[in-house]
């Protein structure tokens, strides 16, 4: 049988619609989980942290409790991650700015997607949104691993498209690998916007302008995710079984916020 190596990955998130959840229930205790799994099986992965949700707890921390103490929760568990040996790199969702927080339900609502996309933000803004996202890693990570490089990134939604808008910040913080890529797949809706139909048909290559384009003494590398093709049939029995689910309440834990619903563009 053939060998193939798997690059294995994971965004460390929220849901990001209307009701975000809260963290022991969609991050914390998953995560747990997940670091059980990997290290039985002694794998590694990538964990790319929602940086500007971890930026906005950071903002309502002097006047909420529990966004402090929820920050602290996770920044703990992201240097477990590292103790563990796996990676955690930036991951940016920019409608975190116009986040609107409840501190009866302890969640977010985050349903005004304005300001989804990064090219939605001003120059300004997305030199502010990336940085203080690097930073906050650094702030997390770099006390007891001060050699840890944060040079990847994954841009929320995989929305990285037009790339000019993302390079100088690239540039500014050292940023040379990105796994936003999804070979073949598109998007064109009220929130994102994205097509990677037109990629270069490899794994991993190098970009400089625009990462549609391989460019093989480009400074930026693509690290491409792979889409697993499953038939109809598949597709209906596993909605089925959601269902059955949701009817006799077996997904709770999962069940526990509302993503974003957005409308294709025609």
């Amino acid at each position: 049988m053939k060998q193939k190596n798997l690059l294995i990955t994971f965004d460390y998130e929220l849901f990001l619609g209307r009701r975000s959840g809260r963290p022991e229930d969609c991050m914390l205790h998953p995560t747990d989980l997940l670091r059980s799994i990997l290290s039985h099986f002694k794998v590694k992965a990538v964990f790319f942290a929602d940086t500007t949700y971890l930026c906005k707890l950071a903002e309502l921390a002097p006047h909420h409790k529990q966004c402090a103490e929820d920050l602290d929760h996770i920044s703990a568990q992201i240097l477990q991650l590292v103790d563990d040996g796996h990676y955690v790199l930036p991951h940016i969702h920019p409608h975190w700015l116009d986040a609107v927080y409840s501190s009866t339900l302890r969640e977010f609502d985050l349903s005004n997607i304005t300001r989804y996309r990064f090219h939605q933000l001003s120059l300004a803004e997305r030199d502010a949104v990336f940085s203080s996202s690097v930073e906050i890693l650094q702030n997390i990570i770099h006390p007891k691993h001060p050699d840890y490089r944060i040079n990847g990134f994954r841009a929320g939604g995989w929305s990285l498209q037009p790339f000019a808008d993302f390079k100088p910040c690239f540039e500014k913080h050292g940023i040379v690998y990105d796994m936003s890529v999804v070979k073949g797949l598109y998007q064109f809706s009220n929130a994102q916007v994205y097509d990677y139909s037109d990629t270069p048909d490899k794994p991993v290559y190098r970009f400089a302008q625009d990462v549609s384009v391989e460019n093989g003494e480009g400074p930026f590398v693509e690290i491409c995710g792979t889409l697993i093709r499953v038939s109809q049939m598949v597709d209906y029995i596993d909605r089925a079984h959601k269902k059955v689910l949701n009817v006799v309440g077996f997904d709770r834990d999962y069940g526990k916020g509302i993503g974003q619903q957005s409308m294709e563009i025609k």
